[in-house]
This record gives structure tokens, sequence and C-alpha cells, in this order.
């Protein structure tokens, strides 16, 4: 999982190898994110110090609305799994 915060209009190269395609079985799935103080669970807790580095995800259905995704040939070298 990895997670993108910008405080002006940026962009972002994200190299995947496959890509997110939700015909072939390779979904893409997207969060809202909340802090850790907004909700409570009975028996879990964090240090003080610790809870603006916690937080909570609700999945979010759908593509975020000002989300612009391109796709495009990879040319790098060959990408080899182990």
């Amino acid at each position: 999982m990895h997670c993108f915060t910008a405080v002006t209009a940026c962009a972002v190269l994200d190299v995947l190898g496959p890509p997110y395609d939700d015909l072939r079985g390779r979904p893409c799935t997207y969060y809202r994110e909340f802090p850790f103080s907004k909700f409570s669970v009975d028996g879990v807790s964090v240090p003080e110090a610790d809870k603006d580095v916690h937080g909570w995800l609700q999945e979010r259905k759908g593509k975020l609305e000002d989300l612009v995704v391109t796709g495009a040939t990879y040319r790098g070298p060959a990408i080899v799994e182990n």
C-alpha cells in the first residue's frame, strides 16, 4: 500500500508492473484516511505521541473524482521477478 499527499496540485510517476487492470484481476483500491483519534475501539490504544502516525482507512468505491491515470509502455530495463 502506498499513499501520496500533496499540499498543492502535483503529478506523480508511479511505475507499476503489471499495471492495475480490473478486468485482468489487478484491481486498485482507494481509501479515505481518518485520524486515529476520530474513532475509539475497546482494547485498542496507542501512546499519545504516536497518534499522529496511526489512522483509520475506509475503502472508497470507484475512482477519485480528481484522479487521472495515463498508461504508457515501459521502455526501461527488464523487470525480473524473484
